[in-house]
């Protein structure tokens, strides 16, 4: 290898189970959910605006956040979303992380994923 050869590595998208649970980091809660509670995630579902959906940044971790703006339709179902090259505009996710008044915004293109969250889940009826 020289200093002219260049490697793209690009990172395989996570895979993720039609239904999971994530752990709360919510220090002070948040409404109906406290710290440590585990939410269950959908992926079939397609979250809409008012909704707690789990966002997958590339970065890495996980968020949940309370969206503000509904995506366009189906872009939840094309994770990861890359944009058209020729696009002037860009599909974006704006909400508010749960349990604080922090609001975020992340283009759709740096996500791995975003699931909308459906309640708690019964921590003896988790596996794994």
């Amino acid at each position: 290898m020289n200093d002219h050869t260049e490697i793209s590595i690009r990172t395989a998208a996570p895979v993720f189970p039609p239904r999971y649970a994530m752990r709360l980091n919510a220090p002070h809660g948040a409404g109906e959910y406290e710290h440590g509670d585990l939410i269950i995630c959908d992926t079939a579902q397609e979250p809409a605006a008012g909704d707690l959906a789990c966002v997958h940044p590339r970065s890495g971790g996980s968020v949940m956040v309370v969206l503000d703006l509904s995506l366009p339709p189906g872009t939840w179902k094309m994770m990861p979303y890359r944009e058209a090259h020729e696009s002037e505009s860009r599909a974006a996710l704006i909400g508010k992380i749960l349990g604080t008044s922090r609001r975020v915004a992340f283009e759709c293109q740096d996500l791995w994923a975003i699931h909308k969250c459906d309640g708690k889940a019964d921590p003896a009826r988790c596996v794994g």
